[in-house]
């Protein structure tokens, strides 16, 4: 958190749970996501797979309010099936990043902040198969060979879904 904060981004802290068709909307592809028994709503029925969506929905929100260049970062538990129906679903502890009216040259300045405060090597490796991301602006982030996430600029048809007009950038 103080590395974000410092670097100028604002903490978000948005609802784990969301709507069936806000993981889609966000460009995710999760084939089954989990869905609560007895949600109060059916807009809070699922809960998620990515921090993605929620922080698209705090920038879109930012933006129908005209506050653009929103730059937001949220720590939080994400959920996939375990496989096993009788089982809890595995939940892991993500950090997420959003930066609008940036590129993907913007966040790779946070990625090397993240390396050099963290004290860790990073790795990217470019690729055009990360859900949600443009096809030719996005890479994996790796330590020592083993994937942990994904950078990148956010694919324009996420951002049109949103109601985002300008370029945003995705940790």
């Amino acid at each position: 958190r103080q590395i974000m904060i410092g670097t100028g981004l604002i903490e978000a802290m948005p609802n784990p749970f969301l709507a069936p068709d806000d993981v889609a909307k966000a460009g995710l592809s999760v084939e089954d996501p989990v869905q609560l028994l007895n949600p109060l709503a059916v807009e809070e029925s699922v809960l998620r797979p990515s921090l993605l969506p929620g922080l698209l929905t705090s920038v879109a929100y930012n933006y129908s309010h005209r506050n653009t260049g929103v730059k937001l970062f949220e720590t939080g538990a994400v959920f996939r099936n375990s496989g096993d129906s009788a089982a809890l679903p595995d939940e892991h502890e993500h950090l997420g990043a959003l930066l609008s009216d940036s590129d993907a040259f913007a966040v790779m300045g946070l990625i090397r902040e993240l390396s050099s405060a963290l004290k860790v090597e990073l790795e990217l490796t470019n690729t055009d198969d990360l859900p949600g991301l443009h096809p030719t602006r996005g890479a994996r982030v790796c330590i020592a060979g083993t994937e942990i996430g994904s950078v990148g600029e956010l694919d324009p048809i996420v951002a049109e879904r949103y109601e985002i007009e300008d370029r945003c950038a995705w940790l």
